[in-house]
């Protein structure tokens, strides 16, 4: 915002060239991210489906989209201001020698800051729902695709993750949740879905634009019909906390019922030497 666009600040009486920008400032636990794939056209007074091709990964880290990352990022700029302006007064035979000892600083002070205030996984995403529109703008088809919400089943009946005791909690950020199947949801039709077919499922644009397309676009290509129309992003660490949770409070309620148990038999037996003093 500069010109005649600059912002006006009312602490100095004038205006002043500014950068205006939202960040978020709180992330949630489940991050819906809508596509809007429904447009009017205003000159022909109708709707229309966008069909354009959209990628979208399955893991987002959203610490640059927030507050404290954008804080981090200034931080570091004004850093690097400070350290250019630091090796401009530097004669020129000590420039080269200061130069990379800076600049290995100047890594380090941000990457520290930055694991300092992103705080492991709290601003990781991992992809747990899709909803799929097929159809136009005025008629069409909703179905989705969905992840579970614990591991498989394996051979001994037990979940893998109840297996694993404590270990969901303590893995890695970078390596990301254990994996767990997709299933797609068709109305009355439920049934294993492939991750692997997300970007013929889910992507939308015309099938020449495909990874393994092979050769040029095709002449009266049109769009797919079908392509995602909301996604549903759940915080790593959000995930693993509610598991923990929940075995901490499995853990209260046992120790409870055990102390009741406890109790019940000391009474039973209070009641019966009270007994036994009467006859």
């Amino acid at each position: 915002m500069e010109g005649d666009n600059a912002y006006l600040c009312e602490e100095l009486g004038k205006r002043v060239p500014a950068v205006k920008r939202s960040v978020i400032k709180q992330l949630p636990q489940m991050l819906c991210v809508h596509l809007k794939r429904f447009e009017f056209d205003y000159h022909s007074q109708t709707r229309y489906k966008v069909r354009d091709r959209f990628e979208f990964p399955l893991e987002i880290d959203m610490f640059k989209y927030t507050a404290d990352g954008l804080a981090a990022a200034d931080q570091q700029q004004k850093a690097g201001e400070q350290q250019q302006k630091q090796l401009q007064r530097t004669t020129s035979s000590s420039a080269g020698s200061t130069g990379s000892e800076s600049g290995q600083l100047q890594r380090r002070g941000s990457t520290a800051a930055i694991d300092k205030v992103s705080g492991g996984c709290n601003y990781m995403y991992d992809l747990m729902g899709i909803v799929v529109h097929s159809g136009s703008a005025f008629t069409g088809h909703y179905y989705s695709f969905i992840k579970e919400r614990t591991q498989s089943t394996a051979g001994d009946g037990r979940s893998s993750s109840s297996r694993s005791g404590s270990s969901d909690s303590s893995s890695s950020c970078s390596s990301g949740p254990p994996p767990r199947q997709w299933y797609s949801f068709d109305d009355k039709q439920v049934s294993a879905w492939d991750i692997t077919n997300l970007e013929y499922e889910c992507f939308g644009g015309k099938p020449s634009q495909d990874s393994d397309a092979r050769g040029p676009p095709k002449r009266n290509e049109y769009d797919r019909a079908h392509s995602a129309y909301m996604l549903f992003y759940e915080r790593r660490q959000a995930a693993a906390g509610s598991a923990a949770a929940a075995s901490s409070d499995g853990s209260q309620q046992q120790q409870q019922q055990q102390q009741a148990r406890a109790e019940g038999s000391q009474m039973q037996s209070e009641q019966l030497s009270i007994s036994g003093r009467a006859n």
